[in-house]
């Protein structure tokens, strides 16, 4: 069972989805992430990849973000998060996908190009750890993310982001341990 750290929905028990192998963020990881976030967070627009839960996405919105878009491509982890919105009552402040994460960036960029869909202040992606080959998912975010975004990538301590981070508009700008978890903080390159 997660918990809300903050803001409107604060001490609310989130729902894990049925999925073998999903992690849940703990709450020393998640307020981490907060710190860092800090007032961006207040009517921010942002994106939930490999949501799971929605733990982070429901946090941002607990905090004050304006909107957050939810994707995982699993029925239970669609379910779990609906279930988690109506209990923090967020359906209005959020859309939820069912579809892989690069599907959803590619479609979200297509949007941006083609329909003047606002670009992201906060993107969160947190996939299995040994789903490492986020090299061709992070070029796309670039493209979809505010110049001054963020986007908070979740991965196994044992993964090394200067490799996946090769040859797209990002880059690190601190990264943070968490026992087995480790967490990225990335943003485009300046005058990319």
């Amino acid at each position: 069972m997660i918990r809300v750290t903050s803001g409107t929905a604060k001490g609310k028990k989130l729902e894990l989805p049925n999925v073998e192998g999903i992690k849940s963020p703990q709450d020393v990881f998640k307020l981490a992430v907060f710190s860092i976030i800090g007032e961006k967070v207040q009517n921010a627009q942002c994106l939930d990849l490999f949501a799971g839960s929605g733990a982070f996405g429901i946090e941002a919105l607990s905090r004050g973000a304006a909107h957050c878009i939810f994707v995982d491509q699993n029925y239970d982890a669609i379910g779990t998060i609906m279930k988690n919105l109506e209990l923090c009552e967020f359906t209005e402040k959020a859309t939820l996908f069912k579809k892989p994460a690069v599907k959803y960036a590619q479609k979200y960029l297509e949007q941006i190009n083609e329909q003047n869909a606002p670009k992201l202040d906060l993107i969160f992606m947190d996939p299995f750890f040994e789903d490492t080959k986020q090299t061709h998912l992070l070029k796309i975010l670039a493209l979809i993310l505010k110049q001054e975004g963020l986007i908070f990538y979740s991965h196994s301590k044992d993964t090394d982001p200067t490799e996946i981070l090769e040859g797209t508009n990002l880059h690190s700008i601190e990264q943070r341990r968490y026992n087995n978890a480790a967490l990225t903080i990335l943003e485009r390159i300046k005058n990319d």
